[in-house]
């Protein structure tokens, strides 16, 4: 799924927090950089979600198939082959290459609890993560970049991949 892009104003204080709680540090050092760090921003953002599902008992290699979003996470293994206890790595791309240094979060919702953690992606773009629990699984990263189109100031790409562990 990738939604169209939408668009947002948030005053300083608030741009810069949601800037720290999603590892943009980046773009806090251009803010810095040009001295504009209290200032409002503008923002387009756009969301790029993929859902495995699987049906029956026959899995094939669809999992691992990049789709072009330009912002993707690709698990190196079939999450639905895995068992609470093993560990996937998973590859963040952005713009079809891979993301460095990306903070990215992976969720597990297990008996009505919500448990974060937070891994930067390798040089290679990879994370590694233990499934700790059965449930749904959700690996999620943003990246931003400068607008270049009018009427923002900066686009923000989210990714998420979503999945079950039994």
């Amino acid at each position: 799924m990738q939604s169209n892009t939408a668009f947002i104003k948030l005053d300083g204080a608030t741009f810069n927090e949601y800037l720290n709680e999603d590892g943009l540090s980046e773009i806090v050092a251009l803010r810095e950089k040009s001295k504009t760090l209290n200032d409002s921003s503008r923002e387009f953002y756009s969301r790029h979600a993929k859902l495995l599902i699987q049906v029956g008992n026959k899995k094939d290699d669809t999992f691992k198939k990049e789709i072009g979003l330009p912002i993707e996470i690709i698990p190196e293994q079939n999450p639905y082959h895995l068992k609470k206890g093993d560990v996937n790595r998973y590859k963040i791309l952005w713009q079809g290459k891979p993301l460095f240094g990306a903070l990215v979060k992976v969720w597990n919702r297990y008996n009505n609890t919500t448990a974060i953690q937070n891994i930067y992606s390798e040089k290679n773009g990879t994370i590694e993560v233990r499934l700790s629990n059965s449930g749904e699984w959700m690996i999620s990263v943003v990246k931003m970049v400068p607008s270049t189109e009018k009427g923002a100031d900066w686009q923000s790409y989210w990714g998420s991949l979503v999945f079950g562990v039994n």
